[in-house]
């Protein structure tokens, strides 16, 4: 199967997921007995940058971060599966160079793509 095919398919299912989770991750089937969890996420109140909150805010909050998350994801996946087979062809080395900076310290990226000027550029250096 070709990647801009699969990639679409990807950009899809992964646009299925955000909705079914902004739409579900908030509701409590009461067979499942955290009800009383939940009483107590939605009573306990404390301060948070002058707001005051609850665990259910910050449950929702992260919750809604995740589902937006998803969208940028599915739309990336659009676009990448909208490339020519030649342009995915060269951005196999740019994904293995991705998973080597995420994984790094941002100073070694210079070093890891062979232009030290990125690593002092990112560490503030002229």
């Amino acid at each position: 199967m070709k990647a801009q095919i699969l990639y679409r398919i990807s950009s899809v299912l992964l646009l299925l997921f955000a909705a079914g989770h902004t739409l579900g991750f908030r509701k409590i089937d009461p067979n499942w007995g955290v009800d009383s969890l939940i009483g107590t996420m939605r009573s306990v109140r404390f301060d948070a940058q002058g707001f005051s909150r609850t665990y259910w805010d910050f449950y929702v909050g992260f919750g809604l971060f995740v589902s937006v998350f998803l969208v940028f994801a599915s739309v990336l996946a659009w676009q990448l599966g909208g490339l020519a087979p030649e342009t995915l062809a060269l951005m196999r080395g740019q994904r293995r160079q991705a998973e080597l900076w995420l994984g790094s310290d941002r100073s070694d990226l210079g070093r890891i793509v062979g232009k030290p000027e990125i690593g002092r550029l990112l560490q503030g250096s002229p």
